[in-house]
């Protein structure tokens, strides 16, 4: 945090200088007066650079040791570095000690290969150069470093003469590196990098992976098409272009959903990748939408790991891969359960027969008492003879398949059980067993429960026929008949033999079979399949049809090897009946007694009525039912109560009817019979009745019946009588025919008479109820309007003294109260010049409320019922159904138990809602005069709660409420219109203060574009304003989230802001200037050592005096905006305590404005004047690649091209029309004008290929023949590649022509030429070889004519040198590559001569080759040859003297360093010191000659035999090297 105050810890800081200054770790406020002065001493004239680096105290040895340059000086007469600086360890990974030791040869194996000769040459001038004075030289070259990275260095050295020859050279080797890759990356072609851009940007389409390319601070360079979609189809806004610009580490942090968890985790280690400190980075994470489930594989690798250019993040969609593996998973998790919860004993085992795994269900089988005990036992095996059988093994290891088996194996506890055995074995790849799955069913109880049956199916045979009951047997599987007694014969009416011919399903009804085999698959799927014992209830069929309740018991055996069940059936067909009748009996007198109970448990009619309708619908068929009264004196028949479709209507809608005639309405049929009645024809008994009423399906009453819905079809009435006479009828209705019988007659008649008496009970009792309540209303209401008359008076007196509206509302609040019933009062003020009605005060059950929550309304157009109405009329209302005209009008703000004001859109929220609507309400006008000028309301959650009475209370109250409310408004206007005026004219002083200030700093700032210049007029402006004894100017940079210091001023002066090092963005909470860039608000501080305390980082300034430090007290932070997003603080601090106030804060708010529209003004111009000049530096530099392009492709015959599919034309650069030999009139032509130029006889091959590469989207490279205006025929390679959008549509393609004659030519020529050179080589070395061979017999001939055996041995070896000369010639010209020969073969035919020479036999000496494969160039061969000549020559005439047995062995092979190899040994006698060096033979002198010329070493160990090694180079490598 930037802060200029005083801590007291001090440190050493350098400066740029050299000196040092004493400071403290917080700033104080410094005067650069007393800042210490640098010493530097003036620069030392050295003579020679050796005196310099003994001179250990000196300035210079220090700058040596400490440049981060390699300084050296290397002594010309002793070839070796005198000195190395230290630095060589950093910038070329040597240590000084290296070059002084080893002297020469350090670099020279760490040049590039590229760069030796170069260096070489320029070594080679050093030594070279001749002169007195000193000469100045310079070179670049590359050395590879330890890393096995190359490094550009600069070596710049001055040679030293002495008498005109050089002494040394001393120098300097910089690091260039940065520098060449940025001149590298200059050179680029921009044509280049646009092909390079649509090449990559195609491949990145082409992909399926979401792919972004970041640029090396993680911003999103450009997206491929298949992100590009991802961000449409789920939806996302295309925000900056689909992120093109927007900082993906930032984005990544800021994610949210599942993958946010890891966010931190991921941008850390994509920054890694872009810092180089990650190869690559890969992970994966979940996507989900809200549809489907996705996992994705985030792949982040860097562009270039050298150097660091940038990143390529993809994003590889894995969700099939990741649901599979959950899918696996889930398998594996099932089948594990599957395993462990069988019933039937698993376990998997090795080929010894030692358990790997089991179950549960084994463990207990095989008699362990947990799965854990049988897998530890060490003894138990699988295969024992007890338990199994090791047959099973050896048959299994065959691949033989084990059918399942029953099987009785002894367990563990020493039991005999019976066991269902499936063996399965596990195999490797190449068929091997592995290990034994098994399973182990115990059947022991079944197998037992089999035996026992068999000893039991005859005693079933004796009981089976001669059983009275129905009794039969049948086929589990099939259902089919086995077997019927004579009893079911008889019984159901079949024959045995139509019994045998049927299933159990066909003596069931249909309904019965459905239920059946929904019973027999329970049993299917359940652990008891045989189930014995009742199995319930079923109705069966008789031959005749009809239908009989049966009990059935079940026996399941085994009849002659089947699953059979034996079935007894019992008729229980009467027995069901009689108990179902006494069950009905039963109910209907229980229910009767239960109505009782209720009926005269209520003196309420309505509870009557509900009760009965309640028992009915439950007991009865009842879709609709009225209750009926009828008066004897009016003869009128009443609805009293009434329910339809179980919905109690409304009976107010219900006409009285008159009793009509005789014979004539279903009611009246039964009021003057006193007879209940069933009627079963509905319509029909309409049509006897002349007052009919119908009724929807709402429950409206309609004067005629409805044309669509249910219409009844059954209907049963009762009479209510009372001491004999009929005082009413209960009415119950169906939809259904035939719904009633004389049972539902029975109860309802019971119920009539508990009715009939229950009601007389109630209307008694309630008429004796309401005489009492209005005797006691009497009374009260007497007394209560003396009580409200005295307390009226004393309202009038106490509001009428009060000049609050506060306190005067708040009286008549707590007066309503007691004078009327009011739960809440609203008082309302109505403004006539915006036509809006206003709350001005609000109680709400005791507790004032907030009126500023409830919203203005205007005044409504209609206005029925509201306070409208009154504000209009100037009449006051009383509105007892006030919650029926808010729901009339949409009322859509209520207000709830705690004054809290609810907006309701519309009814049905208010509906769904639990607030409680006011029920009834006052309301009365506030008059001054004729006008109404605002209304008082009150308001009960009580329907019908107000009275007249109620009302003229209120009306008196309100008038003395108006006039007080006047008085108090008039006085407070009166004391508000004093303090405003005061107010305005400070104000007014103030702001224009103000303005003329930041007019004056407006112009001062806005008058330059010179960035240093604005902030000192800011200093300069703030000064002349307010008290300021230090000014700080900060910038803050999104991207980095760092603070630096643009501008400070401490005491009157400037300090260096260079001295200020950039700070991060402190924590939440900490830091002056952080929290006003994160809050984006100013801060005035009056204590400034409680805010210095919370500073995370803070700079230092000091003074080498340290008590000349102070302490600011009160400071300004102000931040610096541009629109919303903070740029940068300003700072104004004073050691004065409460030096500032909100006035001056104020001004630094506006000054902030000003000074940052000025700053970035200044920026703007200055940045606008570089990218000016840079603009033009690069439309410079590509009008130059352009011209150098048009004059490369001239150069190079080569014009480019592209095709544009929509207009079917070729535009083409001015080199086409050269190669075409046409005139350049325009800068195109048509497709088919194109073909018109290629040769006639390839057009059409030419036309269709262009073609089909265009269809295929495909690469086209194509030599054809052009032919020129002037019949002239050219030879031109054609290349091109299509050019596709990011739709995958084909635009055209863009390629190159190249004119390819000469080369043509020049190639057909080379290859004329080539072929006669090489059969003339060919020729050359077979002469070679012949000549040789005629030497070689010349040699043989003349040896035959000579007796000296010295001398036939001397012309013998020549023979042999020269036969071994000719085999190399012989090789070379059979051979295909006539440049070398494969190096064992040649080995195998020289030695195969050499023993013929020799006469030696291959049974007495063996011959023994380790030949790698090599082939050698004849420069090599010869000389290897001949020396392999010599050598085994020398072996078979020497070595085996003494003995005629033993072995020489050749061995040749390539070593790590690229030497050759070659070891000729025998274990013969062994030869005495051989010395190259003082060798008098011959044939030893021409192997030492000959291994110098392949610059070879020889090594010779005469221990058991002699054995000589000679390690060589391959001369036609190394001539390559050194060319």
């Amino acid at each position: 945090m930037t802060n200029l105050a005083s801590i007291k810890k001090h440190k050493t800081i350098k400066k740029p200088t050299g000196s040092k200054v004493t400071a403290k770790d917080s700033v104080k406020a410094v005067s650069p007066k007393k800042r210490v002065k640098s010493n530097l001493h003036p620069t030392v004239r050295k003579n020679r650079l050796t005196d310099i680096v003994e001179a250990s105290g000196s300035t210079y040895k220090h700058l040596l040791e400490n440049s981060r340059d390699v300084i050296y000086k290397f002594n010309l007469k002793h070839e070796g570095y005198e000195y190395v600086s230290p630095s060589s360890a950093e910038i070329l990974g040597i240590k000084p000690e290296v070059f002084v030791k080893k002297r020469l040869g350090v670099l020279s194996p760490l040049l590039h290969p590229d760069d030796k000769s170069r260096v070489a040459k320029h070594v080679n001038t050093l030594f070279h150069l001749r002169g007195r004075k000193k000469k100045n030289l310079y070179i670049e070259y590359r050395i590879k470093v330890p890393s096995g990275e190359y490094k550009w260095l600069a070596d710049n050295h001055t040679v030293v003469f002495s008498n005109g020859k050089p002494e040394c050279f001393i120098g300097n080797i910089s690091d260039i590196t940065f520098r060449k890759h940025a001149q590298e990356e200059l050179l680029e072609s921009f044509d280049l990098q646009k092909g390079y851009m649509n090449l990559l940007t195609s491949i990145q389409n082409a992909l399926p992976a979401h792919i972004a390319m970041l640029d090396k601070n993680g911003m999103i360079v450009t997206v491929n098409e298949s992100w590009r979609q991802f961000a449409n189809n789920n939806e996302f806004p295309p925000l900056q272009s689909y992120g093109i610009g927007a900082n993906y580490i930032k984005i990544t942090k800021e994610s949210k959903g599942e993958c946010s968890e890891n966010a931190n985790f991921i941008a850390s280690n994509i920054q890694k990748v872009l810092k180089g400190k990650l190869k690559e980075f890969q992970t994966e994470y979940p996507c989900h939408s809200s549809t489907e489930r996705r996992w994705f594989r985030l792949i982040v690798t860097p562009i270039d790991r050298k150097k660091n250019k940038g990143a390529v993040v993809m994003h590889i969609n894995t969700t099939e891969r990741k649901l599979a593996e959950l899918a696996l998973s889930e398998r594996e998790e099932q089948y594990r359960q599957l395993f462990e919860e069988d019933l039937t004993g698993n376990y998997v085992a090795d080929t010894h027969g030692k358990l790997i795994l089991c179950n549960d269900a084994f463990a207990k089988l095989a008699g362990f008492e947990s799965r854990a005990a049988a897998l530890r036992s060490r003894t138990f095996r699988i295969f024992s003879s007890d338990f199994s059988n090791t047959g099973f093994v050896s048959l299994l290891k065959k691949g033989e398949r084990i059918p399942v088996h029953e099987r009785a194996i002894t367990t563990r506890n020493g039991n005999r059980v019976t066991v269902l055995e499936n063996i399965i074995g596990k195999y490797d790849t190449d068929g091997r067993l592995m290990s034994v799955q098994g399973y182990l069913l115990d059947i022991t109880a079944r197998k037992n429960a089999e035996d026992n049956m068999k000893k039991s199916e005859e005693q079933y045979k004796l009981l089976f026929y001669g059983n009275p009951q129905p009794m039969w047997l049948f086929d589990f599987e099939t259902l089919k008949f086995i077997d019927v007694n004579e009893a079911a014969i008889e019984h159901y009416g079949y024959s045995r033999d139509e019994f045998l011919k049927m299933t159990l399903l066909d003596i069931r009804p249909k309904q019965e079979v459905k239920n059946y085999m929904h019973f027999r698959n329970k049993l299917l799927r359940s652990k008891n399949r045989g189930f014995s014992g009742n199995a319930g209830i079923w109705k069966h069929r008789k031959k005749n049809g009809d239908l009989i309740d049966v009990e059935i018991t079940r026996t399941p055996i085994l009849y002659r090897g089947k699953n059979a069940i034996l079935i007894l059936a019992n008729n229980v067909t009467e027995r069901l009946l009689a108990e179902e009748n006494l069950k009905k009996r039963n109910s209907e007198i229980n229910l009767l007694y239960q109505a009782s109970q209720e009926i005269s448990a209520s003196l309420h009619t309505r509870d009557i009525y509900d009760s009965i309708y309640s028992i009915i619908k439950t007991h009865v068929l009842c879709d609709s039912m009225h209750i009926s009264s009828y008066d004897t004196g009016s003869g009128m028949i009443e609805c009293i109560a009434s329910w339809h479709e179980d919905k109690k209507l409304d009976i107010s809608q219900f006409p009285l009817l008159p009793l009509e005639p005789e014979g004539y309405g279903m009611q009246s049929r039964v009021i003057r019979s006193g007879t209940s009645l069933i009627i079963n024809d509905y319509e029909e008994e309409l049509k006897k009745s002349l007052n009919n009423f119908f009724y929807n399906k709402s429950g409206i009453l309609k004067g005629k019946r409805p044309k669509k819905g249910a219409r009844t079809k059954s209907a049963l009435l009762v009479p209510m009588k009372l001491e004999g006479k009929v005082i009413g009828v209960i009415h119950v209705m169906s939809y259904k025919l035939n719904a009633f019988d004389a049972d539902d007659l029975r109860l309802l008649e019971g119920l009539s008479a508990q009715l009939s008496a229950a009601t007389a009970n109630a209307r008694l009792y309630q008429q004796a109820q309401r005489e009492i309540a209005e005797k006691e209303k009497a009374q009260l209401a007497l007394k209560k309007q003396s009580e409200d008359i005295i307390l009226l008076h004393d309202a009038e007196r106490d509001l009428s003294s009060s000049l609050e509206t506060e306190v005067i509302y708040e009286k008549l609040y707590m007066y309503l109260k007691k004078l009327i019933r009011c739960a809440s009062m609203i008082i309302s003020s109505y403004d006539e010049s915006d036509n809006m009605i206003r709350c001005t005060g609000a109680w709400i059950e005791d507790t004032r409320h907030d009126h500023t929550s409830f919203p203005p309304i205007p005044l409504p157009e209609r206005t029925d019922g509201t306070q409208g109405e009154v504000i209009k009329t100037g009449k006051s209302l009383i509105v007892n159904n006030f919650d029926e005209v808010i729901k009339k009008y949409n009322s859509k703000y209520y207000f709830d138990e705690s004054g809290n004001v609810i907006d309701f859109e519309n009814e049905n929220d208010r509906i769904e809602s639990d607030v409680e609507v006011t029920k009834s309400a006052l309301f009365v006008p506030m008059k001054l005069g004729r006008n109404v000028i605002g209304v008082i309301t009150a308001l009960s959650f009580e329907s019908n709660a107000f009275s007249e009475k109620d009302l003229r209370t209120l009306e008196s109250l309100s008038k003395q409420v108006t006039a007080a409310t006047v008085n108090a408004l008039l006085y407070r206007k009166a004391q508000n219109e004093i303090e405003e005026k005061e107010k305005a004219e400070t104000a007014l002083k103030t702001r224009t203060n103000e303005l003329s200030i930041l007019y004056e700093a407006q112009k001062k700032l806005s008058g330059s574009l010179d960035i240093e210049k604005v902030y000192e007029n800011s200093y300069h402006t703030v000064i002349g304003i307010m008290p300021c004894d230090s000014m700080l100017i900060s910038s803050f940079d999104v991207k980095t989230q760092m603070i630096s210091i643009v501008s400070a001023w401490a005491d009157g002066q400037r300090p260096d802001v260079t001295l200020f090092r950039p700070l991060p963005l402190a924590p939440e909470g900490f830091g002056i200037q952080s929290s006003a860039i994160r809050s984006g608000e100013s801060k005035l501080i009056l204590n400034y050592n409680e805010y210095y305390a919370k500073t995370v980082n803070r700079y230092t300034l000091s003074t080498a005096d340290p008590e000349s430090v102070k302490m600011y007290a009160s400071a300004l932070v102000v931040p610096l905006k541009m629109e919303e997003d903070v740029i940068g603080v300003i700072q104004v601090l004073s050691y004065k305590t409460n030096a500032y106030n909100e006035n001056d804060l104020r001004i630094l708010e506006s000054l902030s404005g000003s000074i940052t529209a000025a700053t970035l003004n200044a920026s703007l111009y200055q940045r606008a004047k570089i990218e000016i000049s840079e603009r033009i530096n690069k439309e410079n530099e590509i009008s130059e690649i352009r011209e150098n392009l048009e004059e490369a492709q001239r150069i190079a015959h080569i014009g480019s091209w592209m095709y544009n599919s929509e207009d079917d034309r070729i535009y083409n650069s001015s080199e086409i029309y050269r190669i075409l030999g046409i005139i350049h009139d325009s800068d195109s032509f048509s497709f088919e004008e194109a073909m018109q130029h290629v040769h006639p006889e390839d057009r059409e091959r030419t036309r269709s290929r262009l073609l089909k590469a265009i269809e295929d989207k495909s690469h086209y490279a194509n030599e054809d023949r052009i032919v020129r205006p002037n019949g002239e025929v050219r030879y031109v390679k054609i290349v091109g590649e299509p050019i596709v959008d990011h739709r995958g549509n084909i635009k055209g393609v863009q390629g190159t022509l190249q004119d390819i004659t000469d080369f043509k030519l020049i190639n057909d020529e080379l290859l004329r030429s080539l072929g006669e050179k090489e059969l003339m080589l060919k020729e050359i070395h077979h002469r070679v070889k012949n000549n040789l061979q005629v030497v070689s017999s010349l040699l043989r001939l003349q040896s035959e004519t000579i007796t000296d055996k010295a001398a036939i041995g001397y012309l013998k070896m020549s023979e042999q040198r020269v036969r071994s000369m000719a085999l190399i010639h012989q090789q070379l010209y059979r051979t295909k590559d006539l440049t070398r020969i494969d190096f064992r073969q040649y080995l195998e035919e020289l030695c195969n001569y050499l023993f013929f020479a020799y006469d030696v036999k291959r049974a007495d000496i063996g011959l023994k080759l380790n030949v790698d494969e090599i082939y050698f160039a004849i420069d090599t061969a010869l000389p290897c040859g001949l020396i392999v000549n010599e050598l085994v020559t020398n072996s078979l005439k020497h070595a085996f003297t003494e003995t005629k047995k033993g072995e020489i062995t050749i061995s040749l092979s390539k070593e790590d360093s690229g030497k050759n190899m070659l070891t000729i040994k025998d274990n013969g006698r062994g030869a005495a010191q051989l010395d190259f060096e003082n060798t008098a033979t011959l044939g030893m002198e021409l192997v030492k000659t000959l291994t110098e010329q392949l610059e070879g070493t020889i090594e010779v160990n005469s221990q058991n035999g002699t054995e000589i090694c000679i390690s060589f180079f391959d001369q036609t490598i190394k001539s390559k090297t050194a060319h």
